[in-house]
């Protein structure tokens, strides 16, 4: 008998004490606010791996184990080595389907068996307290007293039949990296003793979030996940940390570490290669040294390859004269500038090996570099004049390198080889002290040639010296350019300084090319207001490059494609790269990538190897396809280790070695993660404090994303910040910001640590007086300053000038885009624009919920992170947020609107069937549909149909409803005399409906269809309330006088696009019911629905059923998505879904969503709105839903493509998300989707999921109807595979698709539309015509 349930609780408390939670690193930035695109990865267990659950199920046959039990342990083996973490915390849940957290501990050593044991043991353990799981989060919360619920995992595996409600699993999605169930299938079984038993057919189906990983990475996973359970049976002492994880598909992409790299080819010593370029080209400039920017009339300092030849060979010569031998190290103490560059050539045609200090360096520093040097020789004092001459100091009256002038013209012979030492470098000391690092020769020339036929540098570039002149990428400044035989160009120590004037030096000399940190990267585009157009290639070195730091750079440069290069001071040179290209080649690629650009691939001939921690003769598996070595290693990726091995392969590797490979082996990977975070830095930036550990680097990246931090670095002294809490773990938060006007820099160009202050309590204090001054300030001069405009509304305003040709004045901060001549596509248009110009990711969306000139530039600043610094904004609310909080308050207006309704409405119950109708929106698609299921009833027929129509007069109005007719195929010459085109526009006063028609109506009508409405997916609620608000209303006026009558309203399930619906769904679909109940009353959203149609649509059900409570008959009617005709194919070709069509059939892909499609042909449709106003299933005024019977889900609605033949793959959203905007950008703006990027772009899948729907009330009225049509439709409709080949053809024929360009499954049947009809169809408009 179970215990209390407090000593229970107790229990649980003391077991998740400390808990740490493993997350999973992500293909894509993990959006915040949180959300989720559900989809599923199932795969069938394989024979072997099934053979393998029931091996390690008997291995004790006393203690025998469940495969469910062997595939815990098997997934927690996975979480350690794809998270590094050794608390590893798992939700499952017992046989009564209560969740509980396994949690257990791991290490490289545990043996599988003995976690497995241990796994059992667990599972026992949770079943046997088994707690309401959110009375054990609340008990956790209460006892630590957090303010928000804890996360007890991010990884869960359940038995399928097991598995918690759906309402549970959909309230914890936004937390649950992966969840795996377990299904099992039994086969046939035979009594027979002759019968071969078999193993039951076992399926892993994997959910996943497809905003945050691929649908490959999950693959990945499953397969290791398996191979784990067989190795482990293979060998059940294996310790779970030498485990392979590489599967024969990882096999086929990861290198071959037996492969010859051919590293025999030395292509001679950087200083014989520049000689030989003076020799080709003497006059060609070389070096040239910029004068300061305030000296007005100050020239420049140019010299030629002759000149720095001939004065490095005076030094050559010097160096060989005063005994410095091959190998010897001579010591460089020079600032940056040309003297710089003799120095380094003239140590190197000695043959001695040359390493430079910086005077900027603090003596304690520069001692370390002479101890560890042990130099032979020092240059102190070089300098080489405006002609070319060269002088090195006087000594007894005479300039020490006077007597070598002479041999100017000779070089020294002397030679070098491969493995010679041309370089001694140090490392930055971020691990203690500096250590010195030897390079060779080979190494330094080897990758020349490729990177000039790889990014195209030639003798015509200009490079930049901009690294730090003692760190090693000063290396590449000097070599590259003397390699190529190109030129150099040197800037001043005031064009580095200046705020904004590096990017103005860069311009005005030219330059092509540029090698850069990070932080200097940031230097050059902080306060920067002059573009570079001829920067083609920025190389990034020595720290972690951000998106955010390649698109500020980018946005001064649309030409440059930045280059990040991995490689540590140990490895000599750069040993990969990554390219982002220019945004004038590919727009869209940031969307692509990750906040951290990765490492990238290797270079010529080296193979980047991350190597098992625990096992190093494994090579980890790998996540991805290509080119990420850091962010995507399969397993094992959280250690950081920089160790390199010099001509050995790791142990029990064999194969030829083609040349030293210091470049080659790398052990680990260049990032690390921690629970739930983004990637982050290097190992020696990792803490642990009170044994949680802490990466500074991830700390680092969140808080950079702020709109208001250009540069930080974090410092280990904390305090909380409300942007840093949703982002990180508490343990992780800083509790003190100290806001600095920029970041030290040492003289690497790296941030100088040890330089940033610390915060004591009166430097805080004085931090918020400033903060609060700054704020006001910045507040007051805008109250003052409200008429004129920012550099940010200025460029705005022109794009919309642009745009807006016919605009009739000069637009202003509070112009709305909409008002002033925009629609959707413009507003598209616009968009794109706004992200070219800013270079900024704006979402498509952004226009609609900021619509006026002043809030979009407000958003745009808010994005740039132009804004005034502020301490309490970190993670608050800015005032550009007012914009987007300031949405309608729809609901409060519906109630106001309610209060002016008639007291009460006359009942009449059932109207007499074939009474009189008004109908509006007669013209429209499902119109037509509901005047020929009107018209065409008998039995007794229909009296007559007024239909309201927007025309000039009576004629044009009845003209306009018979095109509409013949356009979709249903007119019918004998309805001429039953209808009554009444004229009126919604909105207008009493429908716009003259009094005398006006009173006709109230006498003679006997039932009242509301159909009309202004549908648009972009307008606000405020533009459609005229239409869809107001005119609701007068037609209910119409209710008031005259003949008793029944009001059928059509809405639309858009009134339920909220999250609360969809959880409420699942909730009723677990416990068996049907979905939705119709007699909701909608206040789950009330406020969160989204689009102004859905607005104006919950306002106008809210307002019709609020005169039912009065009195009035009638119904409301719900449909979904409403599709063709379920005959003749004729279809809407502008909506939503059969754009898809068209647009996935042009792009040749179809994004994988799972959501189902609540689609219904329009003639069902149109059949329950009459039987519900004419048969009212229930009162007061009831809902009825129209849902589709059955529903498909949209990767098989859109699957239908390639089964009728057309070439269509399907991919993940994200990847199909973001070759359809490339597509539109820079292909053709053709595309179907292209009016509606806004909606597919920004998040299609939350977007197009709907609940299930209870019809009740719909199969009621259809019930009732079958007196009247003698037809029971009670059974409903839907669009199955077979009805999705009648429209397609319907679109081939009339061409708004064209032929399949295959053969698929199924064969389209053949649908005819005569020419008369197509004529109608095109005049009709975009609800038909070929868009």
């Amino acid at each position: 008998m179970k215990d209390s349930i407090d000593a229970r609780l107790a229990r649980w408390e003391e077991r998740l004490r400390s808990l740490t939670t493993q997350s999973l690193a992500t293909d894509f930035v993990r959006p915040d606010p949180p959300r989720i695109i559900e989809a599923v990865h199932a795969v069938a267990v394989p024979e072997p791996a099934k053979l393998a659950l029931l091996q390690l199920g008997i291995l004790d046959g006393s203690n025998p184990v469940s495969p469910f039990t062997v595939l815990l342990a098997a997934f927690a083996v996975l979480a350690f080595r794809l998270t590094g973490d050794e608390d590893i915390s798992i939700g499952t849940t017992a046989e009564n389907k209560e969740p509980f957290v396994l949690r257990t501990p791991l290490t490289g050593q545990t043996a599988f068996v003995d976690l497995l044991n241990q796994v059992k043991k667990l599972e026992i353990e949770g079943a046997a307290d088994s707690v309401p799981f959110s009375q054990l989060v609340s008990h956790l919360q209460s006892k630590s007293k957090a303010r928000a619920p804890p996360c007890l995992y991010h990884l869960s595996l359940y038995h399928a039949p097991d598995a918690p409600s759906k309402q549970f699993l959909s309230s914890h999605e936004l937390t649950t990296d992966l969840s795996i169930y377990v299904e099992l299938n039994s086969p046939t079984t035979s009594q027979s003793l002759r019968y071969v038993p078999q193993m039951p057919n076992i399926t892993l189906s994997a959910h996943y979030n497809q905003l945050i990983f691929s649908s490959k990475r999950i693959s990945f996973m499953v397969h290791q996940l398996l191979q784990i359970v067989q190795f482990g049976a293979k060998n059940p002492e294996i310790s779970v940390g030498s485990i392979p994880l590489q599967t024969p598909e990882q096999l086929a992409i990861l290198p071959d570490p037996r492969k010859d790299l051919n590293w025999g080819g030395f292509k001679g010593a950087i200083h014989d290669i520049f000689s030989a370029n003076a020799e080709k080209h003497p006059d060609r400039e070389c070096v040239v040294e910029t004068p300061d920017f305030f000296e007005e009339n100050g020239k420049s300092r140019i010299f030629t390859y002759k000149q720095i030849d001939e004065a490095s060979n005076i030094l050559a010569h010097h160096f060989i004269d005063k005994g410095v031998k091959r190998g010897d190290v001579v010591m460089v103490y020079a600032y940056r500038g040309v003297d710089l560059v003799v120095a380094v050539m003239g140590v190197l045609k000695a043959g001695a090996t040359f390493s430079v200090i910086d005077p900027a360096y603090p003596p304690a520093r520069q001692n370390i570099y002479l101890q560890v040097a042990q130099p032979r020789a020092l240059v102190p004092a070089l300098a080489i004049q405006s002609d070319g001459a060269l002088v090195g100091g006087e000594i007894g009256g005479k300039d020490a390198l006077a007597d070598q002038v002479s041999l100017k013209a000779r070089g020294t012979g002397v030679v070098v080889g491969p493995d010679s030492t041309p370089t001694l470098s140090f490392t930055s000391g971020s691990e203690g002290i500096p250590k010195g690092v030897r390079g060779r020769h080979f190494s330094l020339t080897y990758y020349f040639p490729w990177m000039a036929e790889t990014f195209g540098l030639s003798e015509n570039d200009r490079f930049t010296m901009l690294s730090g002149i003692a760190h090693d990428p000063i290396q590449r400044d000097i070599f590259t350019p003397l390699f190529l035989g190109a030129k150099l160009l040197v800037p001043t120590a005031d064009d580095i300084g200046t705020p904004g004037r590096l990017a103005e030096w860069m311009d005005e000399n030219g330059a092509t090319i540029t090698h850069l940190t990070p932080a200097m990267g940031q230097l050059l585009s902080a306060q920067a207001t002059s573009s570079i157009p001829s920067l083609r290639h920025a190389f990034f070195v020595g720290d972690i490059l951000t998106k955010r730091d390649c698109l500020r750079l980018q946005s001064l440069a649309r030409n440059v494609n930045v280059v990040n290069m991995y490689g540590t001071t140990e490895t000599q040179r750069a040993v990969s790269y990554f390219q982002v290209p220019s945004l004038n080649e590919n727009a869209t690629f940031a969307q692509t990538q990750k906040d951290v650009i990765a490492a990238g691939r290797g270079m010529l001939d080296v193979q980047l190897l991350v190597v098992n921690r625990h096992n190093r003769e494994q090579i980890c598996g790998s996540w991805r396809f290509s080119r990420r070595l850091s962010t995507h290693s399969g397993d094992d990726c959280h250690e950081v280790y920089q160790e390199l091995v010099c001509s050995r392969r790791p142990p029990g590797f064999s194969g030829k070695c083609g040349g030293c490979t210091l470049e080659r082996i790398l052990y680990g990977a260049s990032r690390s993660f921690i629970p739930n975070r983004r990637p982050g830095g290097r190992a020696d930036d990792q803490v642990k404090i009170r044994g949680f550990r802490i990466e500074l680097g991830e700390i680092d990246t969140n808080l950079s994303q702020h709109p208001f931090v250009r540069e930080n670095v974090t410092l280990l002294i904390a305090e909380i910040k409300a942007y840093l809490k949703g982002r990180l773990p508490s343990y992780a938060v800083p509790t003190v910001v100290v806001p600095l006007t920029r970041l030290p820099l040492n003289p690497n160009g790296k941030i100088d640590k040890p330089a940033l202050p610390f915060p004591d309590t009166a430097q805080l204090a004085a931090a918020f007086r400033r903060t609060r001054r700054g704020t006001n300030a910045a507040a007051d001069l805008q109250e003052a300053e409200d008429q004129s405009f920012t550099p940010v509304q200025k460029d705005l305003r022109n794009i919309w000038q642009g745009l807006l040709t016919h605009a009739t004045r000069t637009i202003g901060l509070e112009d709305n885009f909409f008002d002033v001549g925009g629609h959707s596509i413009l507003a598209t248009r616009m968009i794109f624009e706004v992200r070219k110009k800013f270079v900024i990711d704006v979402p498509l969306g952004s226009i609609f919920k900021h619509p006026t000139l002043g809030a979009l530039a407000s958003e745009i600043e808010r994005m740039k992170g132009s804004g005034e610094l502020s301490i309490q904004g970190i993670g608050g609310t800015s005032n550009v947020d007012f914009e987007d909080n300031k949405m309608s308050n729809y609901s409060a207006d519906a109630r106001e609107i309610a209060k002016a309704l008639p007291e009460s409405f006359r009942t009449v119950g059932r109207p007499v069937l074939g009474g009189n109708v008004f109908l509006t929106g007669a013209t429209g698609f499902l119109g037509v549909y509901l005047l020929r299921e009107l018209l065409s009833r008998s039995n007794p027929a229909i009296g007559k149909v007024f239909v309201h129509v927007r025309a000039k007069n009576t004629d044009a109005a009845m003209e306009r409803v018979v095109k509409s007719c013949e356009a979709y195929g249903v007119w019918d010459p004998s309805w001429s005399s039953r209808i009554v085109a009444i004229v009126g526009e919604l909105g207008g006063e009493r429908l716009g409906v003259t009094g005398t028609e006006w009173s006709t109506l109230t006498e003679e009508v006997d039932v009242i269809i509301h159909n009309g409405a202004q549908v648009h997916w972009v307008y606000p609620y405020t533009k459609l309330k005229p239409a869809n608000v107001t005119g609701t209303v007068d037609a209910l006026q119409l209710c008031v006088t005259g003949k008793p009558k029944s009001f059928a309203f059509i809405s639309s399930t858009s009134v339920l696009d909220s999250n609360h619906y969809v959880r409420l769904s699942d909730a009723i679909m677990e416990t068996g019911g049907t979905g939705i109940p119709e007699a909701d009353d909608l206040e789950g959203s009330a406020l969160e629905l989204g689009t102004g149609y859905g607005q104006s649509k919950w306002v106008g059900e809210y307002i019709v059923r609020e005169a039912g409570r009065r009195g009035l008959d009638g119904c409301v009617i719900r449909p979904g998505y409403v599709v063709g005709d379920s005959k003749s194919g004729v279809t809407n070709t502008d909506d939503f879904l059969i754009r898809m069509i068209k647009g996935c059939a042009q792009l040749g892909k179809m994004p994988d969503i799972y959501n189902t499609v609540n689609m219904v042909p329009v003639d069902h449709v149109a059949r329950v709105v009459v039987a519900c106003a004419f048969n009212p299933p229930a009162s007061p005024l009831p809902v009825a839903h129209v849902t589709s019977h059955p529903r498909l889900r949209f990767n098989e609605f859109l699957g239908t493509l390639k089964t009728y033949g057309y070439d269509v793959i399907k991919v993940d959203y994200i990847p199909w998300r973001i070759a359809l905007e490339t597509h539109v950008v820079e292909k053709s703006k053709d595309n179907a989707l292209y009016p509606l990027l806004h909606f597919v772009l920004d998040n299609l899948p939350s977007s197009t999921k709907a609940p299930e729907l209870d019809d009740s009330n719909a199969v009621t009225a259809l019930l009732s109807d079958k007196e009247w049509t003698g037809q029971d439709n009670s059974h409903g409709a839907g669009v199955s595979v077979e009805q999705m080949g009648i429209y397609l053809a319907y679109l081939v024929g009339l061409g708004f698709l064209p032929l399949p360009n295959g053969k698929g499954e199924l064969e389209l049947p053949v649908v005819e539309i005569g020419d008369k009809q197509r004529g109608f169809l095109e005049s009709v408009g975009g609800r038909g015509a070929l868009v």
